[in-house]
């Protein structure tokens, strides 16, 4: 029997002519055709389908390789921060052996004015700048420098040279070229120095009520400190007691005694200044936190 040609254009149309050209004597043939086209198509649609694969593969991987550059930077930053955390640490506990400076950031002055050993005056000031470095391994004060707030008043119970009040408009105490410390006295926590030399640098005012004689300002404070007592440590972090500020010659005033202005200076809150090699680890480490949160 003639066998009409059979398309394998599509499954549907290959069933559709199988059915059509059926009989028994070439039922084999026409399945053996059926057969070669399905695994022509089976052939065809795993090569589509590793091509597929293979593209998907490669795009997953590439995917994984970008995902793990990216997740490189991240991490890079943030173990060399932790690096630098862990330097600060070490360099922390190395410090604590070695001089430690502080940036005054609390504290007061009491201001005295005697004449003859008698007090004539007073007054309390808070007291928020300044510097001082201590070395408590060694037991020092190693740097000092206090700035009191400007014009403080001194109210005088009886006038001097005609002025009934004195007013210190500016005044810096700072250690000088050659400054040491030595410990007088220790116990516990706190120890006691005796340090040397300072300088009072500033100004002064005076004025009467009476307006005899006129009042005078800009003053310059030029009075060198031999030397002071400081308690180091205890219940504050410095206290300062009984330092001469100025001293005023009384025969320039009519006077038989000296004009003496005091001060007792109590610091009790300060912050570490970090040293530069500590400050610059701590800038690169937000620094890079800072190219991290940009990223």
């Amino acid at each position: 029997m003639f066998l009409p040609h059979v398309s394998f254009d599509s499954d549907s149309a290959l069933l559709e002519k199988f059915q059509n050209h059926f009989n028994g004597s070439r039922r084999e043939d026409l399945w053996g055709d059926f057969l070669m086209h399905d695994a022509d198509v089976a052939r065809k649609t795993k090569s589509s389908s590793g091509s597929g694969v293979k593209s998907i593969q490669s795009s997953q991987s590439q995917a994984h390789s970008c995902d793990a550059q990216k997740a490189s930077l991240r991490f890079s930053p943030i173990l060399f921060i932790c690096a630098v955390l862990s330097l600060s640490v070490l360099y922390s506990s190395a410090a604590s052996a070695v001089p430690v400076q502080y940036s005054v950031t609390g504290g007061s002055v009491t201001l005295a004015v005697s004449v003859g050993g008698v007090i004539v005056g007073s007054n309390v000031s808070p007291l928020t700048t300044g510097a001082f470095t201590t070395d408590d391994s060694a037991q020092s004060l190693n740097n000092f420098d206090i700035t009191l707030d400007p014009n403080i008043v001194l109210n005088l119970s009886t006038s001097y040279g005609g002025y009934d009040t004195v007013t210190i408009e500016s005044a810096s105490l700072q250690s000088q070229a050659g400054f040491a410390s030595s410990v007088i006295a220790s116990a516990g926590s706190s120890y006691t120095v005796l340090s040397s030399p300072l300088a009072v640098n500033g100004l002064w005012g005076g004025s009467s009520t009476s307006g005899v004689p006129a009042a005078v300002t800009n003053q310059p404070i030029t009075y060198p400190v031999p030397s002071m007592t400081a308690v180091v440590g205890g219940a504050s972090m410095i206290f300062v007691n009984a330092v001469i500020l100025n001293s005023l010659d009384g025969t320039l005033f009519g006077e038989a005694e000296d004009l003496v202005v005091i001060a007792s200076i109590n610091v009790d809150s300060a912050i570490v200044v970090p040293e530069p090699s500590t400050a610059l680890l701590l800038l690169v480490g937000l620094g890079l936190l800072a190219v991290r949160k940009s990223r």
